[in-house]
């Protein structure tokens, strides 16, 4: 698992219910994660992982480019001596 995408704040409860909060936490550590608003952003920020990326807008397709931003600017500071992305949409929020 490279990235997870949330859809909702239901989505992330529902999550931390089936894996458990401190598993899902580790997960959400290790991998890009991206939001398709800021609900679910503000949910994620409470459960103590705020997105790398925010859809906009907040929509199927918004989310589709925030997780491409999402695993762009989570990995990138993961190697070192590498040049920043270019992003399309400007910089991540």
């Amino acid at each position: 698992v490279e990235a997870v995408t949330f859809a909702s704040p239901s989505a992330l409860e529902g999550l931390a219910e089936a894996l458990g909060h401190a598993e899902l936490a580790e997960l959400l550590a290790r991998v890009a994660v991206a939001s398709i608003g800021p609900t679910t952003s503000a949910a994620l920020a409470a459960f103590g992982r705020a997105p790398d990326a925010e859809a906009e807008p907040s929509t199927l397709e918004g989310l589709v480019e925030a997780t491409r931003v999402a695993l762009a600017v989570f990995s990138f500071p993961n190697r070192a001596g590498a040049e920043a992305p270019a992003l399309a949409g400007g910089p991540p929020r």
